[in-house]
């Protein structure tokens, strides 16, 4: 009977065929293939793609392709694909980013030794080459609901399946209910079955500036509202968020703060992280977007409406009066911050 492997590298996948055929050919260079297995969850590509896996499928064992007729969309693809991986843990990949290989068999040995560990985090971006372990209610504070880069994530397989979003064919995971970010659903139903891993090392890469500007986005960019990182789109995950950590078994207390957390999380992405977005060449080059200042009156109609629309909705969902109090506290002292910092 052949043994399990350890990781299975998941990596989501839809016409970007020479992109792949690097991050495929890497890992099968440089990974040890009795503890990596690599999957390729491919949503219809018509570039070839299904024909060039195919050929490596026929060489190499360690790699399995799965694709198929109708697209399921990114976010089902990023969560099906985990649950096509055969390792103990499985790590969702997009195939535009790439692994530096160095520190795969590190983070193997780590995952193999902690049979405590339920999730994790390869960070794509802050890697001061620290490793940090979260464990209870602080896996909700500091881990979940932040809306981080999909590539990186990590989950123990078996346990994966059984979490109440991943049940009912994935019902949960579709954009009405999860956004963008299905991920942080996932991680947050782990928080009281074991501890959870930030992998700060350098192993995952997100895609550099240049990559990102020469390659259109398919969403719909008619509309900035239409895009993840707009305040409007930021708003309606943190509704989302809300619905979910209203299912959480947490004491009221508790759910309270993480509530309030939430709220200034989402508030700071809907600004300050929205105007640097707004900015950014690159990213707007990938989105078909001008770049943008945000000016002064600006941020206040967004920190405004942010306000507004978030209590309109606590009325909607007959939240108690503290909660829209705690709200304006938030916000007003939010303003301030921004108005210190020279923003509002």
């Amino acid at each position: 009977m052949e043994s399990r492997p350890i990781l299975s590298i998941c990596i989501v996948s839809y016409n970007r065929r020479e992109e792949l055929k690097k991050i495929v050919d890497k890992l099968l260079e440089n990974s040890d293939s009795t503890n990596i297995e690599i999957i390729v969850s491919d949503d219809g590509s018509t570039d070839g793609t299904v024909e060039q896996m195919n050929e490596y499928v026929r060489k190499y064992k360690t790699l399995k392709f799965y694709t198929r007729n109708v697209a399921l969309g990114a976010i089902k693809n990023w969560m099906a694909a985990l649950l096509m991986g055969s390792g103990k843990y499985v790590m969702t990949l997009n195939d535009r980013d790439t692994i530096e290989t160095d520190n795969l068999n590190d983070l193997v040995e780590i995952l193999s030794s902690n049979n405590d560990i339920v999730a994790g985090y390869c960070d794509p971006f802050l890697q001061d080459n620290s490793i940090k372990y979260y464990e209870g209610i602080e896996i909700l504070f500091k881990v979940a609901y932040r809306s981080l880069h999909p590539s990186g994530y990590f989950f123990e397989r078996d346990r994966l399946g059984e979490l109440p979003c991943m049940q009912e064919n994935l019902k949960y995971l579709i954009k009405e209910n999860v956004g963008y970010w299905p991920h942080d659903f996932a991680i947050a139903e782990c928080f009281d079955k074991g501890r959870v891993l930030f992998y700060k090392k350098r192993l995952v890469v997100k895609s550099n500036n240049e990559y990102i500007a020469t390659h259109r986005s398919g969403v719909d960019a008619s509309s900035v509202e239409n895009i993840w990182f707009s305040p409007k789109q930021r708003l309606e995950q943190l509704t989302r968020i809300i619905k979910h950590i209203q299912t959480l078994e947490i004491d009221q207390v508790k759910k309270r703060f993480l509530i309030n957390k939430v709220v200034y999380r989402q508030l700071r992405y809907a600004t300050i992280i929205y105007a640097s977005y707004r900015e950014n060449k690159y990213e707007c080059q990938h989105y078909g977007l001008e770049t943008k200042k945000i000016s002064k009156e600006e941020m206040k109609i967004i920190v405004t409406d942010f306000k507004n629309e978030y209590i309109k909705y606590l009325n909607l969902a007959h939240f108690d009066w503290t909660y829209k109090v705690i709200t304006k506290i938030i916000c007003d002292c939010y303003s301030f911050v921004l108005m210190v910092k020279g923003l509002l």
